[in-house]
């Protein structure tokens, strides 16, 4: 209790002091958001459409994905405050923005509660460290697309290579995850999926046999005892910077690994 108590004390600081280091200019202009097309986008009443930036929402089907589009919904009626960071629009003509109501982060308060992925692309980093600490709470917290998996326990990391030898592109055989089962039990590999930043990759259905490890494998292969195969066309890490997350059926995870170079 009182580790959760000290970090919303922690939280609600942060976002006092954001709203706070801005001047009226720089806090951006108000509209009214008319619907929620997604667990990050909405449109305004004047029909423009904005994609919230610094985080990353589960898509359609995928985890919480209902979650983040009903607390997105509270917005519609109402009349937010946007403010814009480097970038004015992204390659589909939607605004980027950073949204607020009621003197609340809309943004950050989503990957506070576990709705959201952190998720800053250069050059709109303005906020980046402090999307960085909210996730991390969430993470330390376990809620909502962080709950732990009860299979956190006996499925461990044994590899991550995600850096191919050569060019990735054309040795995705190369490019993979291995686990670990520590349990003298089985595990049953079940409606696994496999994250990146981006994006979610089906597991093909398998049985891990107690005290063995697997290599799950971006390209083609023979599927064996030790080893299976996403067959992607292109790589799913990028070699800089990025995420592994390992989510079970339920999606609970069971496995997380941040990297950058």
């Amino acid at each position: 209790m009182r580790k959760a108590a000290a970090a919303s004390v922690v939280f609600v600081a942060l976002c006092i002091f954001l709203y706070l280091s801005y001047s009226p200019t720089e806090r951006g202009i108000e509209a009214m958001v008319s619907k929620v097309i997604d667990g990050d986008t909405i449109v305004l009443a004047n029909g423009d459409v904005v994609r919230l930036i610094g985080i990353d929402a589960p898509e359609k089907d995928e985890p919480y994905s209902d979650a983040i589009v009903a607390e997105l919904k509270k917005l519609e009626g109402r009349t937010v405050r946007m403010e814009k960071d480097t970038t004015n629009k992204d390659r589909y003509e939607r605004y980027l923005r950073y949204v607020y109501l009621d003197g609340h982060f809309v943004n950050l308060e989503l990957v506070q509660s576990g709705l959201a992925y952190a998720y800053s692309v250069s050059p709109d980093k303005k906020h980046e460290r402090s999307f960085k600490e909210a996730e991390k709470l969430a993470m330390e917290s376990g809620v909502g697309i962080w709950e732990k998996s009860e299979y956190s326990e006996c499925v461990t990391l044994d590899k991550f290579h995600y850096n191919a030898k050569g060019d990735d592109s054309v040795n995705l055989e190369d490019e993979y995850v291995s686990i670990k089962n520590v349990c003298g039990s089985d595990v049953g590999i079940s409606g696994w999926t496999l994250r990146n930043r981006h994006s979610y990759y089906k597991i093909p259905e398998f049985r891990m046999v107690g005290g063995s490890t697997v290599r799950i494998v971006t390209g083609n292969g023979t599927k064996s005892d030790s080893s299976i195969f996403l067959s992607q066309k292109m790589p799913m890490w990028s070699n800089k910077e990025d995420s592994m997350y390992l989510i079970d059926g339920r999606g609970r995870v069971v496995l997380e690994k941040s990297y950058r170079n």
